[in-house]
């Protein structure tokens, strides 16, 4: 069950993504693999690599309204009670290597500005 991390790249308000599936490039060009029925977390990372610092609030997760963008999850990610997010995969594959494009929107300072970026998904399975 994949869990994506996410901090900023020392004091800009560039988003670092990291993932439990040893994807770490330093930056968020991420695509994080998926299977069905995987439950997906977002965090902020809670222990943030070398230059890089946690974010202060993870606001949301959602699917980006683009061309022939995948539709891998079974909803809209919601709060798990551990300051992040979490969706369920859904549990027929569209194919292998179909992609979502989803936005996360973050705060670097408690109740700032929320910041946007855009991972992906990519189906496995």
């Amino acid at each position: 069950m994949p869990t994506i991390y996410l901090s900023v790249n020392g004091n800009s308000t560039n988003l670092r993504v990291r993932d439990s599936e040893g994807n770490n490039p330093g930056n968020d060009n991420v695509t994080t693999l998926v299977n069905t029925n995987d439950t997906i977390t977002w965090e902020p990372d809670p222990n943030p690599p070398p230059g890089a610092n946690a974010i202060a609030n993870l606001v949301s997760v959602y699917r980006k309204n683009l061309p022939n963008n995948g539709n891998l999850l079974t909803g809209v990610p919601s709060p798990n009670g551990n300051g992040g997010l979490s969706a369920t995969v859904v549990s027929s594959s569209p194919g292998r290597g179909v992609q979502e494009s989803y936005g996360v929107e973050y705060q670097v300072v408690a109740n700032g500005s929320s910041l946007y970026d855009d991972p992906k998904l990519q189906m496995n399975g």
